[in-house]
This record gives structure tokens, sequence and C-alpha cells, in this order.
């Protein structure tokens, strides 16, 4: 494997290097610090916060009938601190529109909400069928990371305990304070690697992100003693799931189904990526005087079989869903390639409404989906920019 400063800088995208950060000045610079913060002052942008998008707005009444030719989005209801308001678009101002930006999860189940989907969908929550879109929450994909824990040689830190004690806890945070320096200033993963599982493969399906913590579940706490975490995850995985509204209460969750590691491609890759990495953690000479023992899913595990039992009960979501507002041309597409809401199979647009985040992707991404993001909103951003020139969307 190539070692590099920048893994991005690879062509062919395998070998090891440091996780580049979207950080500035030892703070996070997400999309809303580097876009965002610095255009509150414009006088055509209000920004409300703690309120919740209920529903996209038509033009036609509940009593009119149904007629998609005629149909507009012309605004959300936005429910803001129990009270119910309904924003609309400007309609003297060509090309206005509604972007959707939601993610994955939010942005098919608003477009559910709103009637938008497939017509027994709507029937089951009770809500006025819009747009007839079979593909609104399905094509659900997602990167399963199979976090596998192994100990710390006697004597060799991680931050597990660093962190142990309140006394090292505010030292960090002095150090993190005085220099924006220290573990307060790490990313939650500092190397990756990508790899072949097996050498007859043309190029990397699995990702490493190598941690120096370990955690029984993220967000919980870290272990209390010390050891680190080689968390793997297929690159381009075939198991397909979905997401579908509960009820037409915006506040209850959708009910997922990821459907993780239900085929045997996913499944053979799962076993092939635990001893990959079991391999390079415990067999090198770099790692000889670091890495103890394998504590999950625990060397116990040596069987196909046992390898993927063991997968699944380390297994979680690296929090990249994609694919439920597919971009494309097919009767399963949600949007076309502006962006624009489909209205069925007949290559129709829905005028007025736009999604843009990782919903619209066909396919995920091999590899971390933060900034194949930010690509999609720049490129939405000239999109929306043209059409508003030339007259409407």
């Amino acid at each position: 494997m190539k070692l590099g400063a920048d893994i991005n800088s690879n062509p062919d995208q395998e070998g090891v290097g440091y996780f580049l950060q979207s950080a500035q000045d030892g703070f996070r610079c997400s999309s809303a610090v580097a876009h965002l913060n610095k255009t509150f002052d414009r006088k055509n942008l209000d920004v409300i916060v703690n309120g919740t998008v209920s529903k996209v707005l038509f033009n036609q009444g509940t009593n009119e009938p149904n007629t998609n030719e005629q149909l507009r989005a012309v605004g959300v209801t936005l429910l803001d601190s129990n009270n119910t308001i309904d924003l609309l678009l400007d309609q003297q101002q060509s090309g206005s529109e509604i972007i959707l930006s939601a993610g994955a999860i939010g942005s098919p189940h608003l477009l559910q909400l709103s009637g938008i989907g497939q017509e027994a969908v709507s029937n089951k929550i009770g809500v006025r069928h819009r747009v007839t879109s079979p593909g609104v929450g399905q094509n659900l994909q997602d990167h399963l990371q199979l976090r596998q824990v192994f100990e710390a040689q006697p004597g060799i830190p991680t931050l597990n305990t660093q962190l142990a004690t309140y006394v090292q806890q505010l030292l960090v945070g002095v150090q993190y304070v005085a220099n924006r320096t220290g573990p307060l200033s790490m990313a939650a993963s500092q190397v990756c690697a990508f790899v072949r599982t097996r050498p007859e493969m043309t190029r990397p399906d699995v990702q490493f992100h190598l941690q120096p913590l370990s955690a029984s579940t993220p967000g919980k706490g870290l272990d209390s003693y010390s050891a680190f975490t080689s968390s793997v995850c297929q690159l381009r995985p075939t198991s397909v799931g979905s997401i579908e509204v509960l009820s037409k209460n915006p506040f209850d969750a959708p009910v997922l189904c990821p459907n993780y590691l239900s085929t045997e491609e996913d499944q053979k890759c799962a076993v092939d990526a635990l001893r990959y990495s079991r391999k390079l953690i415990t067999e090198t000479k770099a790692m000889a005087n670091i890495v103890g023992q394998e504590l999950r899913p625990g060397k116990k595990c040596v069987t196909d079989e046992e390898l993927l039992v063991g997968a699944m009960d380390v297994a979680e979501s690296i929090y990249h869903p994609a694919g439920t507002c597919k971009m494309g041309n097919d009767a399963d597409s949600v949007v076309d390639e502006r962006l624009r809401v489909r209205m069925g199979d007949d290559g129709g647009i829905l005028p007025g409404l736009r999604v843009v985040d990782t919903s619209i992707m066909p396919t995920l991404v091999s590899g971390n989906t933060n900034g194949p993001t930010m690509m999609i909103a720049e490129r939405a951003s000239q999109m929306i920019l043209e059409d508003r020139q030339s007259g409407g969307c």
C-alpha cells in the first residue's frame, strides 16, 4: 500500500494517509460556518431555528381536482413554537422555488408528508396524494462500519486513558483553550486506508477509519481500558433499504429499513474486511509493540459463519445515508438531472420544487459523503441561478 500526505492524491484511491479535516483555527468548519454565517446580514435572507417544516404547499386547494398539469409547489408549512406558519413563494418573482435540503432521511420523509411518492403511502397516513413518484424513500444506501476493537499493550496511552479522569479532561480543555491543540482539536478518526480485501480486485473495496479510542456504544463514553478501534466499511454496498413515513405527524420519525448485510456480496465483504483488519493489526511489525488482544468481536470468531455473526455484533452506521430521492430519468427517479422533482415516469417536472442533498445520489459514493455533498450544493446553486435567469425552474 502507498502512503501519502493526501489520500485523495492517489489516482487509484488505494493507499494509506491522514484524514483531511474541515477545520479552521481548531474549530470544525461546517457548511454553515463556511457559507451561511457570512451571509446573515443579507436583506434577502431570514434564518429560522427550532422550527419544523411539516409539508410542501401547492397551488391547488383540497377541494379541487388533482390535475398534474396545473400543479405547482408554492410554499411550505412551518411549525414554530406551537404556531403554524405558511411560508409562501413570491409569485411575482420569476423562478422562485423551494429547495429541500433535509438529507437522505428528512427529504423523502417531507415529500411523503406532502403527498409525493407512492399513492398507497399517502392513503395510509391520510394525506392528499399529489404526485406519483414510486422512488421516494426507496434506494436507501449507507456505509456500514464494523468497529473492531483491539487492546493496547501496557503503557501505551490512548484517548481512553488520557481522558479517564475529570482532572485529565480539565487539562485537555485548558490545552485546547490555550492553543487549540490536543485531543479536542482532533477528528474522530486520524488515519484512513483504502484497500483491496482480495488481490483479484481491480480497486479498493474497503475503507479503514483508525481511531485511538474505543467505546462499547459511540456517544456513550469511552471504555475504561486502553484500546483503539479499527473501523472498516464496505465502499460499494449492494444492500438497499427504504424509508417510509409513519404518520402525518411530522414529529413521528419515519420507519428506516436499511437492510444491512442482506446480500451475499456484502456478507462476504464483511468477513473479508474483518480478516484483513485482524491481519493488518496483529501480524505487522509496525503494530507488534502496540497491540494486545482483539476484544471485539474477538479472536473466538474464526470461521466465515462466526465472523459474519461477529460483524453483525459490532456493526453500526457510519452516517452516510444516500439515494432516497435519486436523480435519473427512469420511473424510480425522483429528481431529474437539474434536481427538479419529477412527476412520475412521463418526464414532467413539478414546478417550484427541487431537492439538494445526498438523497439525490443514484449510487452511494465510495468514500466519505461530506465533500461530494458540498459539490452537489455548489453545482445546484449554479443550476438555480441559471434557471432563475431564464425565467423559471
